[in-house]
C-alpha cells in the first residue's frame, strides 16, 4: 500500500516510475490501474534478493529510462515471532528481504548516479529499527535498524558525488501489516499517538516526493520520522 502510494505521488509530480516486484500478477493488477491515468509507469518482475537479476534491474532502467535519478527502496515482510520461537530460516529470510535486498539495488544505482553526477536514495525503514519493535519481532526491528546504518553509511561514503542518502521511518500506518500485529496491540499502539490515528499511506507518500526533490538538496544522511508523534527524537 505505501509502495503503491509512492507511485502515485511521484507520478503526480510527472516522473517516469519503473515499478518493481517479484510477483509479476500483482504487477500486472497494480499497473493496469495506473496506467489508466499515466503511460510513465513501466514494470519489471525482479527478485531483489537475487544480485545478478538486481544488476539486469539496473541495466534495463537505463535502457529504458536513459538515467536513473531516483530509488525508493520501499519493501519489506514482516514477522512478530517471539525470540524463543524464532528459526534461523526465519531470522535469514527477513534479513534477505528487508537488508540484503535494500544493499543490492543501493550498490547497483549508486553506480548509475555516480556516472551521472546525481541522485537520489530513499530507504524506507521503520519505526521499529529506532525502538527495538512495537509489535515486531527481532529480526524485523533488526533488518530496520540495519536500513538506518545502512544508510549512514552510504550518504558517508557517498557524500560529494551529487547523491543523496536518505531513510524515512514509517510508524504504524493502516495497512495489512498492522493488521498482523498480535491482537489488542494496534488499538494499544493508536491509544499513543498524539496526532489521534494511524498513519496513511500518502503520508509516507509525500516524505519520498519531498525527498526526492530539490527542495531537499541538503539533506543527507538523515531519519526523518512520520509516526504522528509516536516517538520523538
Amino acid at each position: 500500500m505505501i509502495g503503491r502510494a509512492c507511485v502515485g505521488a511521484l507520478l503526480a509530480e510527472g516522473a517516469t516510475v519503473v515499478v518493481v516486484d517479484r510477483d509479476e500478477n500483482a504487477l500486472r493488477t497494480a499497473a493496469t490501474a495506473w496506467q489508466e491515468t499515466s503511460r510513465r509507469v513501466l514494470t519489471l518482475a525482479v527478485d531483489v534478493t537475487d544480485e545478478p537479476a538486481v544488476l539486469r534491474m539496473v541495466d534495463e532502467v537505463q535502457k529504458q529510462t536513459g538515467r536513473l535519478d531516483v530509488l525508493v527502496n520501499c519493501l519489506g515482510v514482516f514477522q512478530a515471532t517471539p525470540i524463543d520461537e524464532l528459526s534461523l530460516d526465519d531470522w535469514q529470510h527477513v534479513l534477505d528481504i528487508n537488508l540484503t535486498s535494500i544493499f543490492l539495488c543501493c550498490r547497483a544505482a549508486a553506480r548509475v548516479m555516480k556516472g551521472q553526477g546525481s541522485g537520489r536514495i530513499i530507504n524506507l525503514g521503520s519505526l521499529a529499527g529506532r525502538v527495538g519493535g512495537l509489535a515486531a519481532g527481532a529480526n524485523y526491528s533488526v533488518s530496520k535498524a540495519g536500513v538506518i546504518c545502512l544508510t549512514k553509511s552510504l550518504a558517508r561514503a557517498l557524500g560529494g558525488t551529487g547523491i543523496t542518502v536518505n531513510t524515512i521511518n514509517p510508524g504504524p500506518v493502516d495497512s495489512p501489516m498492522v493488521d498482523a500485529w498480535p491482537p489488542g496491540k494496534k488499538e494499544e499502539q493508536l491509544a499513543r499517538i498524539p496526532l489521534g490515528r494511524l498513519g496513511r499511506p500518502q503520508d509516507i507518500a509525500g516524505a519520498v516526493v519531498f525527498l526526492a526533490s530539490d527542495a531537499a538538496s541538503y539533506i543527507h544522511g538523515a531519519q526523518i520520522d512520520v509516526n504522528g508523534g509516536l516517538e520523538m527524537s
